[in-house]
């Protein structure tokens, strides 16, 4: 396993992948926001802008704590490279749907359907795999 910088692309998807989340973060922390700052300004008038900001930042808070690792990653700009042979690969069945699977060298990852048929056990491979949230860039089979 070593360690690269994410290229231009990859950053990119990796932003993508968490589009939506963030996407409904930003609304609920404008729901909680409004409904705060309205509900205390009906109760306690003089301290509703107070406790409205106190609840914005709580909530940025725990968005951000919950959300390190994701973070953290786009931060350092980094990816593991596994390199190894292909041990096995199996198909799950779960909820109606299929996840390709390939377990190198203990490391169980999720594959897409063409790179499940392209790549046979017992071939070299290399995995570029975010270095926390494991979101799988490509797949290479080493020749």
């Amino acid at each position: 396993m070593k360690y690269l910088n994410l290229n231009n692309n990859e950053m990119k998807e990796l932003l993508y992948v968490r589009k939506e989340h963030f996407v409904i973060y930003l609304i609920t922390l404008s729901i909680i926001s409004i409904s705060s700052y309205v509900l205390l300004l009906l109760i306690v008038p003089r301290a509703a802008l107070f406790l409205g900001l106190v609840f914005t930042i709580a909530y940025i808070g725990y968005v951000v704590f919950s959300n390190r690792k994701y973070l953290k990653e786009l931060i350092y700009k980094q990816k593991k490279v596994y390199r190894g042979a292909l041990s096995f690969k199996t198909i799950s069945k779960r909820n109606k749907k299929k996840k390709y699977i390939f377990n190198v060298d203990g490391h169980t990852l999720y594959v897409d359907k063409k790179n499940f048929e392209f790549i046979q056990e017992g071939d070299v491979v290399e995995f570029h795999v975010s270095s926390s949230t494991k979101h799988l860039f490509r797949v290479e089979k080493v020749l």
